[in-house]
């Protein structure tokens, strides 16, 4: 049973260093609320920084969202047992409807996207469904799965190319599949999983294994093709 919701205000605001995104029952602030918290730009320094989320009683808890979508006008949210009874919510999964209009909920998914592109993957909900964001983004890699669990089809090789960097975040398209866009990574999450400097990753092709799991995909055994475009 999930906790259904309706928010008549969804709101992305930052004061420089953090972000917030979050919605509400009343643009008036009264009633219930969730915001998430996190900050702007990935950080090296605080490479296990987790994003916040903040209740109306002043609640909150890092971490703790193991699933988040956003599609058709609907914000779903999966949580820990920890954090249900740290926010005392009562229900792990929280369905939230968006009474308000597309700017609003498009607004309200690329902030979500901005702030959990922030934050290092191993630190991001395992499922992360926000279709059309800018920039893209998606969950926590999983390096291995429960025993005996079966997924509903097999891996598969995907190849990317490193398209762009913004900071210590690059934006990888893949290649030569249509109907597959691309991500956004932590510069240096990438350059360790491929074994290259980090000055080098514009340009560089590689492929990994993407393998549909219990939370969504996980994506293994990054293997670089070319280091650059001119090699």
């Amino acid at each position: 049973m999930a906790l259904r919701l309706t928010a008549r205000i969804a709101r992305v605001d930052d004061d420089g260093a953090l972000i917030f995104v979050g919605v509400g029952e009343h643009p008036s602030g009264e009633g219930w609320s969730l915001v998430f918290q996190g900050p702007l730009e990935y950080d090296d320094s605080y490479p296990d920084e987790k994003p916040c989320l903040v209740t109306e009683t002043g609640a909150c808890v890092y971490g703790g969202v193991n699933r988040l979508s956003l599609r058709d006008g609907l914000l779903r949210l999966s949580l820990t047992p920890a954090a249900t009874a740290e926010l005392g919510l009562g229900y792990r999964d929280i369905e939230v409807r968006l009474d308000v209009d597309a700017a609003s909920q498009a607004l309200l998914r690329d902030g979500l996207a901005r702030l959990f592109a922030a934050i290092f993957p191993d630190n991001r909900p395992f499922r992360l469904e926000l279709p059309g964001s800018t920039p893209a983004v998606r969950g926590r890699p999983l390096r291995s799965r429960l025993p005996g669990f079966r997924p509903k089809s097999g891996k598969r090789v995907v190849e990317y190319e490193v398209i762009a960097r913004r900071g210590k975040l690059v934006d990888v398209e893949v290649v030569g599949q249509q109907g597959m866009t691309g991500t956004t990574e932590v510069a240096r999450f990438l350059a360790t999983a491929l074994g290259v400097p980090i000055d080098d990753l514009i340009g560089c092709r590689y492929t990994c294994e993407v393998t549909p799991d219990r939370y969504g995909v996980t994506y293994s055994n990054f293997q670089l093709i070319a280091l650059s475009r001119d090699r």
